[in-house]
């Protein structure tokens, strides 16, 4: 019998395990009221599970993915994908904050681990740290900005060299890379099975008050993060229209919104951008094969809006006032957050207790946003939406893109 619900529990979608976690501690906390607090343990553990593996995912991902950029490729279109792509997420960032401050997501309610932020460092301490004196301290601290200006380099440097005499040790450092990225994403999978859990103690923790304004709040969460990705979404199917005739934009990345959606992976997605990239909209593969990619390794424009809202939602919460500096400061580590992102299924989950701890706010708000049903469902369709519009646009900028695109075309298998 132990083993049927076993293999029951295995076998169910991560996104109705959450929400079955986050229902049962949410009635837990509000029948039994503060002493639910017990399990306050069980939620902190899955917050330090995924905070962990951050940096080594962050780190195997970039150097896996830029370290297969050949040399081509980046003179040809690599300085208009990283323009756009940097712009995109730019651009995403600001739409979540600022439909986040208008709407107030957390307002009045009190979160679980909400602490009085630290003084935000000036603007000469803030920039000498983005340069580690010792990138392997910079890693044990959990220093993402530092690690990410050292690791992005070395990442070329990777890629020129395996087309260099030095080609061979090269590739076995991107490949052992690559090892580590694949073993830490089978660890991601393991702290997943976790999840449900340290979900019911940070759903209990937080319902324990018994405030029925919390699910108000909650409600005010999802509001302020639709509103802010479906504006993306809208934007970005505008810019499709750019290259492609406007009856013709949902046909050809239907399959792909269908797929990012149900799998809610970035990478597990690719294959099918791929495909309509080449064969519904047209686009050179000279293109595409390097933008996609690298899209994926560096833009989430979807996952940007997520972590916006959630930051700010982390902030009122706690009672923290978002001032002007503190805004600036969390739309540049949201900005890079979602940059790191990884390409695999509540990737922004990965990355929003990082980008919380490093601006001063309380980081066990990623395991309640991580809670609420549905919240993130809409990240994975807006950054292929968001990967597929950059194509497109360098396509055109190099003339790369099909001179005819038919509605036959697009129905064909």
């Amino acid at each position: 019998m132990s083993g049927t619900w076993l293999r029951r529990y295995l076998g169910a979608p991560m996104g109705g395990r959450l929400a079955a976690g986050f229902a049962l501690g949410a009635l837990t906390g509000a029948l039994i009221g503060p002493p639910v607090t017990v399990v306050r343990p069980l939620g902190d553990l899955l917050v330090r599970l995924l905070t962990v593996l951050v940096l080594p995912i962050v780190v195997c991902t970039i150097v896996t993915g830029l370290g297969a950029i050949t040399p081509e490729a980046l003179r040809r279109v690599g300085a208009r994908s990283v323009a756009l792509y940097a712009g995109a997420s730019a651009a995403a960032t600001a739409l979540g904050l600022a439909v986040a401050l208008l709407l107030r997501p957390g307002a009045g309610m009190t979160l679980p681990g909400a602490h009085a932020p630290p003084l935000a460092p000036p603007p000469g301490s803030f920039l000498d740290a983005l340069v580690p004196a010792n990138v392997v301290a910079a890693l044990a601290e959990g220093q993402l900005l530092p690690v990410m200006v050292f690791t992005v380099p070395f990442a070329l440097a990777i890629a020129r060299l395996r087309r260099s005499g030095a080609a061979r040790q090269a590739d076995t450092v991107h490949a052992f890379f690559d090892g580590c990225g694949r073993a830490s994403h089978v660890m991601l999978e393991g702290v997943m099975y976790y999840a449900p859990i340290g979900t019911f103690a940070l759903a209990a923790m937080t319902f324990a008050p018994r405030d029925g304004r919390v699910l108000a709040q909650f409600a005010t969460v999802l509001l302020a993060i639709y509103v802010a990705e479906s504006t993306l979404c809208a934007a970005l199917l505008l810019l499709l229209t750019v290259s492609v005739p406007p009856r013709s934009v949902i046909p050809a990345v239907r399959d792909v919104l269908v797929t990012a959606f149900a799998t809610g992976s970035s990478a597990a997605t690719l294959p099918m951008e791929l495909e309509a990239a080449e064969r519904r909209l047209g686009v050179d593969r000279r293109v595409f094969a390097f933008t996609l990619p690298l899209g994926v390794a560096v833009s989430k424009v979807g996952s940007a809006a997520y972590l916006a809202v959630a930051c700010v939602f982390a902030a009122n919460a706690a009672g923290i006032a978002l001032v002007p500096g503190r805004v600036a400061l969390i739309g540049a580590l949201v900005w890079v957050g979602s940059v790191m992102t990884p390409p695999v299924g509540l990737g922004a989950l990965v990355v929003l207790g990082f980008v919380l701890s490093q601006a001063g706010l309380p980081a066990a708000a990623a395991g309640v946003v991580a809670a609420i049903p549905f919240a993130g469902r809409l990240n994975t369709p807006v950054n292929s939406l968001g990967r597929l519009a950059t194509t497109t646009l360098v396509a055109r900028a190099t003339e790369s893109v099909g001179a005819q695109i038919t509605v036959g075309a697009l129905d064909a298998p």
